[in-house]
């Protein structure tokens, strides 16, 4: 007995400088089994989808600004800085104008219609420009805090690096904000949800061009399974819920879960609870 346990002890210091298997799979394995290298680190649990914050959507003078844009900013520059407090990542996507549409303002780079606002930029952030490649460096947003997508369209799954990164993604919770709330955001939600990802929508640090298509837009995302809530509400209570619902109906934990949430949707202070 004592020679078998000197000899494995043997075996192991001689190989002990040498990797073994599981530490050479272990970043490439996801919780899918898929032996591929993940895009988003599996510890990321929230990821905040910035959809189309640009200049374009929210200066007075903007060709297409939407309706009460101040409030909206000021709601947004509110998740951006829990987000930096709390180093949440943030996919963000621009909207690029064909240069046949009335509003376009030079697509290059520099133009109104490519520049974000300044509240919504990272220091460490990357872009990539809208191509039919759907090449994306391994474990991108470990490297980079913020991931910055330019698109052709409204819907970002048509355009494929956007449509890797968003699919690829295991965060339990998307957090969508931007412009506008009938166009970009809902056409991000759907494609989320379509997924089966978790959505939640905070309602007030979105814009809409047209108030009443906003609201009949929001109502579509939240009879598709999306959460709709607002930014004060939010960072009050900024957890998963989603993942946290697996919890046992009849414990403790599920009782309090079920208050939380009953807050955030139907709270009497939530103004938006009538979408």
């Amino acid at each position: 007995m004592s020679s078998q346990v000197f000899q494995k002890k043997d075996v192991r210091m001689a190989g002990e400088n040498r990797p073994t298997l599981l530490e050479i799979l272990e970043p490439r394995i996801l919780l899918s089994g898929k032996m591929i290298r993940p895009t988003i680190p599996l510890s990321q649990r929230q990821i905040v989808v910035d959809v189309d914050t640009q200049k374009h959507f929210f200066l007075d003078n903007g060709p297409v600004c939407v309706q009460d844009h101040l409030s909206v900013l000021a709601n947004i520059r509110r998740v951006m800085a829990w987000v930096r407090m709390k180093h949440i990542h943030i996919v963000s996507t621009v909207q690029m104008f064909p240069r046949n549409v009335i509003h376009h303002n030079s697509n290059i780079a520099g133009g109104l219609s490519l520049k974000k606002i300044n509240c919504t930029l990272h220091n460490k952030h990357i872009s990539f420009d809208a191509t039919d490649y759907t090449d994306l460096p391994g474990r991108i947003l470990k490297q980079y805090d913020q991931v910055i997508l330019y698109k052709r369209c409204f819907d970002p799954f048509e355009e494929p690096r956007a449509d890797r990164i968003l699919t690829e993604s295991e965060a339990d919770e998307f957090i969508l904000i931007g412009a506008p709330t009938e166009g970009a955001v809902r056409a991000t939600a759907l494609g989320l949800l379509h997924r089966q990802k978790e959505v939640t929508v905070l309602v007030n640090a979105t814009g809409s061009l047209n108030v009443a298509s906003g609201k009949v837009a929001l109502r579509h995302m939240r009879a598709r399974g999306a959460i709709l809530t607002d930014t004060k509400v939010f960072l009050r209570h900024p957890l998963s819920f989603h993942s946290l619902g697996q919890a046992n109906q009849s414990s403790t934990a599920g009782h309090n879960l079920r208050r939380l949430v009953g807050m955030r949707l139907q709270g009497p202070q939530d103004k938006f609870c009538t979408y």
